[in-house]
């Protein structure tokens, strides 16, 4: 979901034509997940705190360890074969190790450094296993220098001890774990052929190392796991490092079964999140329940721009029972639960019926010549012109498999996420 906040009308004269697509080597997908906290639609100033940003979140299995560099090279060349076999038709092309890193070199531009927040280790905002939390910053220029757009890593999450102490060892509960740069493409892009609409802004990449969705609060570390549940600290610290670098100033900002109850119940009792859930949620549903979006964005007041797929492709292989399940059911209860929360007019919504778990962090899904569309809009089309009021935007598309323009998944390995 993006929230809308304040903001200033868009001048950019830049010719909106998607570039053509390019296979990416193995990026990891995404999907815009839900709003923090509900907010007015007003400039932020962090007593509230921010007011109106978005949490995106990719929704990796909750359990699953994060793969060594070797798997995630071998996955990057799985990955390149099969979409350049989408792009030329049917022509299987190998991909070598060095083919990949300059097709993600060509396509995802720039990487961006890290920024530790070491300040924030004395205050106790810290990752799970007590290093200090980080994001990645690149800094706006031209009529986007006081323009933000925050993006908050995803990787699911961990609901016991012995779930954290595995995540504890990764870059998801580590920062001494994570890449000194990442490659900011899809909506995180500095280049307006692939970016239109947010290229120059500020735009941050806050990473995820808590396991809690940035909601954990325990002050007692047990000395035996030494593991700190500190998400919400964590929140807290990077956005008053941010504010001090000048998002104080925004005039825009963006900020995107029984069993999985009974699993953000223990998300939720593990990190101490109770209280950093909106009380209009805990003081009628469990906490585990306020995970869910549907229980939270009827209090919302910010306008909000819900993208996501009907068949989401991590959902629907973790959460349902892949081979017993059935996707359209997935889609008609999805579908279900959003016309519940109503479609105000300042709402927009892209809902395609692809099988697939990210469209805005990735360039070909967010904007190039082969991304997918509705009524003739890619989802950067779509976002870009809801945001600066040019045309709304509700659409939902007709079910699988009616959509020709999806980048549907498509997994060789049915261990893959």
């Amino acid at each position: 979901m993006i929230p809308k906040g304040k903001k200033r009308g868009h001048t950019s004269s830049h010719k909106r034509r998607g570039p053509a697509w390019k296979p990416n080597g193995g990026r990891p997908l995404c999907v815009l997940h839900r709003q923090r906290r509900g907010g007015e639609k007003k400039r932020p100033s962090l007593d509230g705190k921010l007011q109106a940003f978005a949490l995106f979140a990719c929704l990796s299995p909750p359990s699953r360890p994060v793969p060594s560099p070797r798997q995630e090279q071998r996955a990057c060349e799985i990955r390149s074969r099969r979409r350049i076999r989408m792009a030329n038709g049917g022509v299987c092309l190998s991909c070598s190790a060095l083919v990949c890193a300059l097709v993600f070199l060509t396509v995802d531009g720039d990487f961006v450094d890290i920024t530790y927040v070491a300040s924030a280790v004395a205050k106790g905002a810290v990752c799970l296993d007590g290093s200090p939390p980080a994001y990645h910053l690149a800094r706006g220029f031209g009529s986007g220098v006081n323009s933000w757009l925050v993006h908050f890593e995803g990787g699911g999450w961990c609901s016991n001890v012995t779930t954290c102490l595995q995540r504890k060892r990764t870059r998801l509960g580590s920062s001494k774990q994570m890449a000194k740069q990442i490659a900011f493409s899809g909506i995180l892009s500095n280049t307006p052929d692939y970016n239109p609409d947010f290229y120059n802004w500020n735009k941050v990449k806050v990473r995820y190392c808590d396991g809690s969705s940035f909601t954990g609060d325990v002050e007692k570390v047990d000395p035996a796991t030494k593991l700190h549940y500190r998400g919400a600290r964590v929140w807290q610290a990077v956005m008053d490092d941010l504010l001090a670098k000048g998002m104080n100033s925004a005039n825009n900002d963006i900020a995107g079964v029984e069993y999985i109850v009974a699993f953000f119940n223990g998300v939720a009792t593990t990190h101490g999140s109770a209280k950093n859930l909106p009380s209009a949620c805990t003081s009628r549903l469990s906490p585990g329940m306020c995970f869910f979006p549907q229980n939270e964005v009827k209090q919302i007041q910010t306008p909000l721009f819900i993208l996501n797929a009907a068949y989401d492709s991590w959902q629907v292989r973790n959460i349902l029972v892949p081979g017993f399940a059935d996707p359209h059911g997935f889609r008609d209860d999805f579908l279900k639960a959003l016309k519940e929360q109503g479609t105000p007019s300042t709402r927009g919504l892209f809902i395609n019926s692809c099988f697939v778990h990210c469209q805005s962090e990735t360039q070909e899904t967010w904007f190039a010549s082969g991304s997918p569309m509705l009524e003739t809009k890619t989802i950067a089309d779509a976002v870009g012109d809801w945001f600066y009021d040019r045309n709304p935007f509700q659409k939902i598309d007709c079910p699988y498999p009616c959509d020709s323009t999806c980048h549907n998944r498509i997994y060789d390995d049915p261990s893959e996420a």
